[in-house]
């Protein structure tokens, strides 16, 4: 058998509130001590408006003896109902210890009266159970919903239906042992002989659904009711003047003598519950509420009243069996209370073995102990009892996943907390794998999603890369195949100077575009070398300063026709006699000359252009630095991609395949150098660093 967290909370409060409120109720010796518990007691169990006993007078009429208003119902205690009229259906099921459900007066088929009666009590919804005494409808204990309609539980229903059974238990004994009032109050006008002589016949003759005997200490039988009798299959007569002891099943009869001796005049009640042997042979549970009493002649005797609890035991052990297998933890705490009524901390009452599994602490360190004192981690370290403490005041149950990092515990778990009495019955279960699993799936959706946007985005550059290339491709052929067609116009005419002239134009054309189709076509042809690991070094040796002059002298003249300052700082070496250097002199015009070309693109008229070089025994250093751009901080990380090219930043509109900072740094990387870029306040700089190469080590 499995039942859900839910379930196994639910029947656990119903055990434990009908276990307690019938020991409150057996503790205490007025009816009216006996009344107000119940009242206070079951509306704060239900979480209705009010709750009343009432006693039925006459017939029509009826009197509250006992009430529990909340602070939004009036109290109606002590009044007089004289409208109250019940029907013979109704009556009916009173008798037959059924209940009597209203779940909305408007709703529900009352008679007019009736429902007027209940608008002036302020009556929305009802539940009303049969007090029975002597079997006789003695009253009702009523739960009242007073502003808006109610759907009564199952388990509501049961709660109030043992309240009601162990008022008549309680009623019927004060009549018995007190002999003060009679059990209906219509009968106060007789005689106060005949009102004992007829309650004591009721108590010896009628038909009882509650087994009563009394006996002497030394366990012999004075008197068995009816229902006595039929339980046990025995005739009265088999059973006055002998022992009780038979039909208690062996092994609880030592218990069974041990309580009862612990009866006496300070302590004269105790409640027993073992195992007997029925009519059918079966072995029963039942509870006995026992009292000493002293009779007419002076003696002592023990008065019992009992009744089968077989079925309550059975889900009890049921309830237990579940609770042992259980793969959730689950618990029972108790309110402790400071002298204001603060709760300052709760007591454990139940622990299964899951849950001294999870807790680290076998159940007898925890069942009987402090909660703060062995987990002071629920108020230290988390807001968890504070969340306890919540439940209890609000009557509102908790449903919660939280980190416990205390005493040894650091796991996730799934706390589920509901009210119980003064307490909280709490059932809960480690779910570390379930978060690092949502954790590490949260994860691999994040990758996920970061490769798909990185795929995206590959895609796109892909596309603007062929549209790029293509464009850059198609573009000279073009020019190409225009200049070819004019030098065949010119050619096919009478030479002039005019004529030479357009033929020296078309044929630099064809030189420039020619030398672009190319320049690109090997910047896709030495990007694959260098990414298959394939490009080949050839060192030659330069004058380095020398060469440097040289080779930026075209670009002086380029900057000069857009208005830019191109400018060589005076040359620097450090420890080193000449300049003259072994490098691979392709690769640097190469880097250089991209690192120059994007200077002269993207600086403003106006602005300078700043070459730096410094000479050192085994590297080179080389800055670029351009004045009047800066690179947006989004492009930063990605500008020495591949076909990447930064939005809106070329103000000369010349274009281009995005290839070329992706070509210098793979360049840069196969001659074991670096190149960083920095951009901020109004300027621009890449720093080159190049490792110098020994001769022996060309290839």
């Amino acid at each position: 058998m499995c039942f859900s967290p839910a379930t196994t909370i639910a029947l656990a409060q119903i055990l434990e509130q009908i276990t307690d409120i019938t020991l409150q109720i057996q503790q205490l010796s007025s009816l009216d001590e006996i009344f107000t518990c119940a009242v206070d007691r079951t509306r704060a169990i239900l979480h209705s408006d009010r709750v009343v006993i009432y006693q039925f007078a006459a017939v029509g009429q009826g009197a509250i003896s006992a009430e529990s208003p909340d602070s939004q119902c009036s109290a109606h205690l002590s009044q007089l109902i004289e409208k109250f009229d019940c029907q013979a259906p109704q009556l009916e099921r009173y008798q037959q210890r059924q209940n009597y459900i209203i779940e909305d007066i408007y709703t529900h088929a009352l008679q007019l009266e009736h429902l007027e009666l209940f608008g002036q009590a302020q009556v929305r919804a009802s539940l009303a159970m049969p007090i029975l005494c002597h079997h006789q409808l003695w009253g009702q204990i009523i739960a009242y919903q007073c502003h808006h309609p109610r759907r009564w539980q199952p388990l509501e229903v049961k709660l109030l239906q043992q309240i009601s059974l162990q008022l008549g238990i309680a009623i019927q004994q004060n009549y018995l042992n007190q002999s003060t009032q009679p059990p209906i109050k219509h009968l106060s006008n007789l005689d106060l002989s005949l009102q004992l002589n007829e309650v004591k016949h009721r108590v010896i003759v009628e038909d009882q659904t509650e087994m009563i005997a009394r006996f002497s200490p030394d366990s012999t039988v004075l008197f068995v009711n009816e229902a006595y009798c039929r339980y046990f299959g025995m005739k009265r007569s088999d059973m006055i003047g002998k022992s009780y002891h038979p039909v208690i099943y062996e092994p609880d009869r030592d218990t069974v003598n041990q309580k009862l001796q612990l009866l006496n005049a300070e302590n004269p009640t105790v409640t027993i519950e073992n195992r007997v042997i029925n009519a059918q042979g079966e072995i029963r549970w039942t509870q006995w509420v026992n009292r000493r009493l002293i009779n007419e002649r002076g003696e002592v005797e023990f008065q019992t009243v009992g009744r089968d609890i077989t079925e309550l035991k059975r889900t009890e052990e049921r309830f237990r069996v579940v609770q042992e297998l259980s793969l959730d933890a689950f618990t029972i705490l108790k309110s402790i209370r400071d002298d204001t009524g603060k709760i300052i901390d709760f007591e454990w009452t139940y622990a299964n073995p899951k849950a001294a599994e999870v807790l680290k602490r076998p159940i007898a360190k925890l069942v009987g102990q402090r909660l703060l004192a062995v987990l002071p981690g629920n108020q230290q370290n988390s807001e968890l009892f504070q969340q306890y403490v919540r439940v209890v005041e609000t009557g509102i149950p908790h449903d919660i996943e939280l980190f416990y990092d205390a005493e040894g515990i650091t796991d996730w778990f799934r706390n589920m907390a509901v009210k119980l009495e003064d307490g909280i019955a709490i059932s809960f279960s480690n779910i570390t794998q379930r978060k690092q699993t949502e954790a590490a799936l949260r994860d691999s959706t994040a990758q996920l999603q970061t490769a798909v946007t990185e795929l995206q985005q590959l895609n796109r550059t892909k596309d603007e890369f062929l549209s790029t290339v293509s464009h850059e491709l198609r573009t000279p052929m073009t020019n190409i195949k225009m200049s070819v067609r004019i030098l065949a116009l010119c050619l096919a005419q009478p030479p002039s100077p005019q004529q030479e002239q357009k033929l020296t134009q078309y044929l630099h054309i064809l030189s420039q575009e020619c030398d672009r189709e190319i320049n690109l076509i090997n910047d896709l042809l030495d990007l694959q070398q260098l990414e298959a690991g394939k490009k080949q070094i050839t060192l030659e040796t330069i004058d380095f300063h020398q060469w440097l002059v040289a080779f930026i002298q075209p670009f002086q003249e380029r900057t000069a026709e857009r208005q830019q300052h191109l400018v060589l700082k005076p040359f620097s070496r450090d420890a080193i006699a000449s300049a003259e250097i072994c490098f691979d002199l392709k690769s640097l015009e190469r880097i250089v000359s991209e690192l120059l070309n994007n200077a002269c693109k993207y600086t403003p008229p106006g602005q300078q252009i700043i070459v730096t070089a410094h000479l050192l025994p085994e590297r080179l250093d080389i800055q670029v630095t351009n004045f009047g751009v800066e690179i947006p901080a989004q492009a930063l990380p990605h500008i020495f991609d591949r076909f990447y090219r930064v939005p809106s930043g070329d103000p000369w509109k010349q274009g281009g395949t995005g290839l070329g900072l992706a070509l210098i740094k793979k360049l840069v990387e196969h001659l074991n150098g670096s190149i960083q870029v920095e951009s901020g306040s109004g300027r621009t700089c890449f720093d080159l660093t190049l490792a110098i190469p020994q001769p022996q080590n060309s290839s």
